[in-house]
């Protein structure tokens, strides 16, 4: 038999009306907030030695990473602040070494507990390793981002991404028919979006 939900405490109740809890979206966190976190940040890991500034910087990003990971209903509500500071102009350079470091050793920077099954364990290593790959790849955005405010263009990101600039170079307009249809695909992939969120939106204000 369900129990009703007056059985339940109050945290786990359910809303009265059938109404859904809303999921937790990304919010814009205070400006002041964000800098006040940065300046923070790269305090802790100012030194003139750069494996000294791995060092003190690894724990607070691996702390970030291993949010990262978690669903987003049960990130912290000061995630974007530490999303935002650590991708930061102002941190980047230091992040970035950082995350090759986790991304190369991670059993160093998240060691197995006591009692942790070792199936388990790996599993967090891989996580892990894989959030660390795609932060690197968004802090390294935020560093060709400031290098084109002044007129600069970074390398592309790996081989593939170089291999490719040489094809549209060599092929440019087989590259822009390409670009087009990658268009069209991303336009109808959007509009699908937009449709799924508004019917989620509606389920959202009907009473159950």
């Amino acid at each position: 038999m369900v129990a009703s939900h007056k059985a339940l405490p109050a945290s786990e109740a359910r809303p009265d009306h059938g109404e859904r809890p809303k999921s937790r979206r990304w919010k814009n966190p205070d400006p002041a907030a964000v800098a006040a976190r940065t300046a923070e940040l790269v305090k802790i890991s100012r030194h003139k030695d750069r494996h000294r500034q791995i060092e003190r910087l690894a724990p607070h990003l691996v702390k970030f990473l291993t949010i990262t990971i978690l669903p987003w209903e049960k990130r912290p509500a000061n995630y974007e602040v530490e999303a935002l500071a650590f991708r930061s102009p102002e941190l980047a350079r230091t992040v970035r070494p950082t995350l090759a470091a986790i991304a190369r050793e991670p059993e160093k920077y998240l060691p197995q507990g006591p009692e942790e099954p070792n199936k388990h364990h790996r599993n967090r290593i891989t996580e892990l390793r894989s959030r660390a790959q795609v932060e690197d790849r968004l802090v390294y955005r935020v560093l060709a981002a400031e290098a084109a405010q002044r007129g600069v263009f970074l390398p592309e990101f790996n081989a593939r991404g170089r291999a490719r600039k040489r094809l549209a170079d060599e092929y440019p307009e087989r590259f822009l028919e390409l670009v087009r249809e990658e268009e069209d695909l991303q336009a109808e992939k959007n509009e699908a979006e937009r449709h799924k969120r508004a019917t989620v939106r509606r389920a959202d204000r009907t009473p159950s």
